[in-house]
């Protein structure tokens, strides 16, 4: 018989207990001991395009083996991979495409998307307990975290559980100013606004400063300024000093202006690769980053100059005309959850982390965020498949933790 694996880590009631800021998030805790087999959670049974067939449902949680870490959540958010991700049938076609062929073959192929799963990729929480093998990580800490998309576990739900190596501690000290007055008194990162920048904000920081390398002085054009990845990308690439172009409806002008953008076009009322080569003499800008599909990008990226450099991040662009050769543009592919599958790069999610928070110090960034409660996922997914939703779409999973405040480093 093999060896009884070694007990998780856990917190003794009493500490766990002290941890929380007042009596009604110390009840609460409390009260979760009754539950630590069990955790409530969103899932998704079946392949679908309906968000009203997702079923809350109560399930055991396994024994914490290994590296794992044990979250409980406080916050979630939505991201549209999540409504794409119901109607996956597997690999890396049907990320940007949705279909069912995808390549089986290859050193590194994904696998087939199970089901059931559970709702949600980004969230972020208070660390109950660590695996036997977990380094890093305590008891404790608050973290934000991004999951793996090929994976059944999801951040939708009251306990997950997580890799050590990809988990992100919140900064302990009062990083967070106003953008209108960045010489005023700092304020800690809520798990709100946390759980809002895993896919979005560190998807928009590896197309701009990883990627296109983007430089102060240049022109960028960013596909899709209301969403989640285009809200970070605007506010980031103006700290970096670049001009920003932006497109939304028109009922997001004024939104994207406040981000920073310095032209805001409305695209179903201007020609937008017209309006970009008016604007720059027929240079065209220096960057693209496509956030909402590969048609975007095929079509706007006539307004790249010769030489310039595009982000895909919505989809696979499949067009083989030498349209992208003659104009020797560079074209990166974002994919923040390909991080997940080896040991030498699931670190870089931390790293990236920690990058954001970095930017997030300047009080130059804000995190625009649109909150629902955990009864409303399905609603707010139907809201998230519209395709017009602002910023981002966080799910309160726990209030009482949210109200927690860090623990002091």
């Amino acid at each position: 018989m093999g060896a009884r694996p070694s007990a998780p880590r856990a917190a003794p009631e009493p500490a766990r207990i002290a941890a929380a800021n007042d009596a009604q998030a110390a009840a609460a805790i409390e009260a979760s001991a009754s539950l630590d087999l069990w955790t409530e959670s969103w899932v998704c049974k079946a392949r679908t395009t309906d968000p009203g067939t997702l079923q809350f449902v109560r399930t055991e949680l396994p024994q914490l083996t290994g590296s794992l870490v044990r979250v409980r959540v406080a916050a979630a958010a939505l991201n549209p991979v999540d409504i794409k991700r119901m109607n996956f049938a597997g690999g890396a076609s049907s990320l940007a495409h949705n279909t069912d062929s995808y390549r089986r073959d290859g050193r590194h192929s994904l696998p087939p998307f199970p089901f059931p799963y559970v709702v949600g990729l980004d969230g972020a929480g208070v660390v109950e307990a660590v695996g036997p093998d977990a380094q890093g990580i305590e008891v404790g800490d608050h973290v934000v975290f991004h999951l793996q998309v090929t994976k059944a576990v999801g951040s939708c739900s009251k306990v997950v559980y997580v890799e050590a190596t990809t988990l992100c501690k919140l900064p302990a000290e009062a990083c967070m100013t106003s953008r209108t007055a960045p010489a005023g008194p700092k304020r800690c990162l809520s798990f709100l606004e946390a759980a809002a920048l895993p896919c979005a904000a560190w998807t928009a920081y590896v197309a701009l400063f990883d990627k296109l390398q983007i430089a102060s002085g240049r022109h960028i054009f960013i596909d899709g300024g209301a969403g989640g990845v285009g809200s970070f990308a605007i506010q980031f690439a103006k700290v970096a000093g670049c001009f920003v172009y932006t497109t939304c409806s028109a009922h997001n002008v004024a939104y994207c202006k406040s981000l920073g953008a310095d032209v805001v076009i409305d695209y179903h009322e201007e020609d937008v690769v017209m309006k970009l080569l008016s604007l720059t003499e027929d240079f065209g800008v220096d960057y693209l980053v496509s956030a909402v599909s590969a048609a975007n990008c095929l079509k706007y990226a006539q307004a790249v100059r010769f030489g310039g450099g595009i982000a895909q991040i919505a989809g696979l662009l499949t067009n083989n005309d030498d349209f992208f050769f003659t104009r020797q543009l560079s074209i990166h592919y974002v994919f923040l959850g390909g991080l997940h599958h080896s040991p030498v790069t699931q670190p870089m999610l931390q790293q990236l982390g920690a990058a954001v928070f970095s930017l997030l110090s300047s009080g130059k960034i804000i995190i625009p965020i649109e909150t629902v409660q955990l009864e409303r996922v399905p609603e707010a997914m139907k809201m998230l498949s519209g395709g017009h939703t602002r910023g981002k779409v966080v799910v309160e999973v726990d209030r009482n933790i949210c109200k927690l405040r860090p623990p002091a480093s």
